[in-house]
């Protein structure tokens, strides 16, 4: 067959809508944006489709060429969600290879707290939600929020061995005990708020390096005062 009657062949698209199989990533995008919207605004169990289809300006039907169910809107949402904060996470500490870990965990807080503000629907509804998707997409999720975990206790662990961070911490305690501290600012953060984003980053740096320190790493800096002022956001 030649590449002209091949090409009478195929079948037309009609003009603005995406094949089911390759979805135009922009839209999707969007669409993924603004159900995270609607599903924090009005829990996930009260919104529909149509609410989803009515925020992002399209049909319920075209919506349907993008996923097929509520639950797979949620579900991209989430997988997306642990794989752009993996990879940020990721970077940010490569990045800072050559510091100490201490200096590795006031950039793990101030690239937490940054994102969640940057992504603050898609990473509320993670917490709220999760509960929601079906057991293998929950175990899938839950898996990549463990490495995210590993990420921070693999840096307290290097602080112990290197002597910047107290050597009686429990690791697997400080871990959740930091992450929840973190996490919860889908509870109560507002923009704009009390603080500026660089304070806010400084109050919590501030907060959970001194919590973890090592004695020694403490009276190097000239005390625990000194030692909050030294880690300056964004730097």
């Amino acid at each position: 067959m030649s590449s002209d009657s091949r090409a009478e062949a195929a079948p037309r698209r009609r003009p603005g809508r995406p094949r089911k199989d390759q979805p135009d990533p922009e839209r999707f995008a969007e669409i993924l944006a603004g159900a995270a919207e609607v599903f924090l605004a009005r829990g996930y169990d009260a919104s529909t489709i149509q609410q989803v289809a009515d925020t992002v300006g399209m049909l319920k039907g075209s919506l349907y060429h993008y996923v097929r169910t509520k639950e797979d809107l949620l579900y991209v949402i989430l997988q997306r969600t642990y794989a752009a904060a993996l990879s940020e996470m990721r970077r940010v500490l490569e990045e800072r290879a050559g510091a100490d870990a201490l200096e590795l965990l006031a950039a793990f807080v101030e690239t937490h707290i940054r994102f969640t503000i940057a992504n603050f629907a898609a990473v509320s509804i993670q917490f709220r939600e999760l509960r929601t998707l079906s057991e293998a997409r929950r175990a899938e999720i839950t898996a990549e929020g463990d490495k995210y975990t590993a990420l921070l206790r693999d840096l307290l662990q290097r602080g112990v061995e290197e002597g910047t961070i107290g050597a009686d911490i429990d690791l697997p305690l400080a871990s959740w005990s930091i992450l929840g501290q973190l996490n919860a600012m889908t509870q109560w953060y507002r923009n704009p708020g009390r603080l500026s984003i660089d304070e806010l980053v400084a109050a919590f740096v501030g907060m959970i390096v001194s919590s973890v320190v090592s004695d020694r790493r403490s009276a190097e800096a000239g005390g625990p005062a000194s030692l909050r002022a030294s880690f300056t956001p964004g730097r």
